[in-house]
């Protein structure tokens, strides 16, 4: 649903107009958003990303390392040990389960750690125009109504609707596995939609 102009609109994006999206979006094609406009649009929608899901806790990443089929073997010849007497054994089978889980719940904490801090490092950039200057922001940046300019090589920063296009294909097989790229156009589509991005 659409929200910034005219109440909620119940179609699509790419059901629309080019005209009509400028017009929904209180955006202009030239000049594309105001700095206040894009900064009041930010702070109403937030930053333009996926929510991330909740980081486990340190405990559940430890009781989350006696899922592993293994350890569960373990943890049942350690029973079968008290059972036969075998008490020295049961606990060190018992033991050596612990420390493994709190090495397996420590590395994978730090490996947690260590993606966040890469998907910092790699974080997208987007070329917008706005106050009519093209500005290259990070692609979290990003608000409903900017006008977006994508060149050869540029990774696709948000989902959005062409307005003007020039022998514009796209490459995109991690969504629908083909391995040629698929030409888009600018035209507003209407009836049975094919998969993709930005058909």
């Amino acid at each position: 649903m659409i929200r910034i102009a005219h109440g909620a609109i119940s179609r699509m994006w790419f059901e629309m107009a080019q005209e009509e999206v400028i017009d929904v979006l209180r955006t202009h094609q030239e000049n594309g958003l105001s700095r206040d406009e894009s900064d009041q649009r930010f702070k109403f929608f937030g930053p333009n990303r996926l929510q991330e899901p909740k980081k486990p806790s340190t405990m559940a990443l430890f009781f989350g390392q006696f899922q592993n089929l293994v350890t569960k073997l373990l943890l049942g010849a350690g029973v079968v040990s008290f059972i036969l007497g075998e008490f020295a054994d049961g606990m060190g089978i018992f033991l050596i389960v612990v420390l493994e889980a709190v090495v397996g719940a420590i590395q994978e904490r730090r490996a947690e750690d260590s993606l966040a801090n890469l998907k910092k490092l790699t974080a997208p950039e987007a070329i917008v125009i706005r106050d009519g200057l093209k500005r290259k922001i990070a692609a979290n940046m990003l608000v409903p109504g900017d006008v977006i300019i994508l060149e050869a090589g540029c990774l696709a920063p948000a989902d959005s609707r062409l307005i003007e296009t020039s022998c514009f294909e796209v490459e995109e097989s991690m969504l629908t596995g083909e391995s040629a790229p698929v030409c888009k156009q600018n035209v507003s589509r209407t009836g049975s939609v094919k998969t993709g991005i930005w058909e």
